[in-house]
């Protein structure tokens, strides 16, 4: 377990904002992207391949379901948590750390193993990684 683990903050990727079609798009690496919803896209449309901070609570990345393609990326567990009476995992994507707030139960058991997870983006923030500015604001 993480000394300093701690929930009540959130996910901080490092990423670069850029542009598949007509859509701004968080790419977490060269073949990781996530889409960004529409309400942000005029936001961040000046900040095409600008290095960002992407800002998402645990609560908002969840293990998907079998059948969910829509913003879900693989990843791997490193850690479970218990705290508060919920279920973090902990874990890695590329060179990022993701703490999701699970409902389906994962243990140690399954450390090491692949799972797909779930970014709700309609809920994270992007920011810049210079000025820490928040740019969907």
């Amino acid at each position: 377990m993480m000394e300093a683990f701690n929930v009540d903050v959130s996910n901080l990727i490092h990423a670069k904002l850029g542009k598949w079609n007509e859509n701004v798009m968080l790419n977490l690496n060269e073949e990781i992207s996530l889409h960004i919803p529409p309400e942000h896209q005029n936001k961040l449309s000046h900040y095409i391949d600008s290095d960002i901070i992407f800002g998402i609570r645990p609560e908002f990345v969840s293990i998907a379901d079998n059948d969910e393609m829509f913003n879900v990326i693989d990843a791997q567990l490193v850690a479970c948590h218990d705290k508060n009476g919920s279920q973090y995992q902990e874990f890695s994507i590329g060179n990022n750390k993701v703490i999701c707030r699970s409902e389906k139960p994962i243990n140690e058991h399954s450390i090491g193993q692949l799972f797909k997870l779930n970014f709700d983006t309609y809920f994270g923030h992007i920011y810049d990684r210079e000025t820490e500015e928040n740019l969907t604001i």
